[in-house]
């Protein structure tokens, strides 16, 4: 569990610090969503929701560790919680794999931030 917890931060650390300049960087959430074999949904494990100024994005209540990861995936592209007036929660881009060796675990990392709705 240890490796997959250091993967997911050293991974949320990647995409921010290569993330885009955009004055909007503070309002960038990732969701890893794992998935063991013997499951057939996938369950949230891990969530990056701290801002670059070091506070919490605050999301919507369906978005937490251990939710169907449908579910919290579903709420963050419904909801504006945590997003300036006006901005909505979109995908960044396409969700990435990530594979653990030797454990039986995958991640899957959803990059969110919050864009313009309309």
């Amino acid at each position: 569990m240890k490796m997959i917890v250091a993967l997911g931060i050293a991974t949320s650390a990647l995409l921010i610090s290569s993330g885009s300049s955009r004055a909007d960087m503070t309002n960038l959430i990732i969701v890893g969503c794992t998935a063991m074999p013997a499951r057939a949904e996938s369950t949230v494990y891990n969530i990056e929701n701290t801002g670059a100024d070091g506070k919490l994005i605050r999301v919507n209540e369906n978005v937490k560790s251990e939710a169907p990861c449908t579910q919290a995936i579903n709420a963050l592209l419904s909801d504006s919680k945590g997003c300036p007036l006006g901005m909505v929660w979109k995908l960044a881009h396409q969700p990435f794999n990530t594979t653990i060796s030797n454990t039986g675990y995958s991640l899957r990392e959803f990059v969110f931030e919050c864009e313009y709705s309309g």
